[in-house]
């Protein structure tokens, strides 16, 4: 995935990894359970966007649907 981005020049110091769960939704909104992902320790994707400045020109009309990320799956 970073030579990808890096290909597409992107900064890699400005990019921000962040495992989650489209699946279950685990670590979009909410820290996932205990032992899950014991590895990681940072931020939630949301709260990373909350946090991300992403400049016009980056990433075009970029729309995020607060929704969908709170509610990744109907079925929860």
């Amino acid at each position: 995935m970073q030579q990808f981005l890096m290909n597409a020049s992107f900064n890699m110091k400005n990019v921000t990894f962040v495992p989650l769960s489209g699946l279950s939704g685990a670590n979009v909104v909410k820290k996932p359970a205990e032992g899950d992902i014991p590895w990681y320790k940072g931020q939630t994707l949301l709260e990373v966007l909350g946090t991300s400045f992403l400049p016009p020109s980056t990433l075009g009309s970029l729309i995020l649907n607060r929704r969908n990320l709170q509610h990744p799956n109907p079925n929860n």
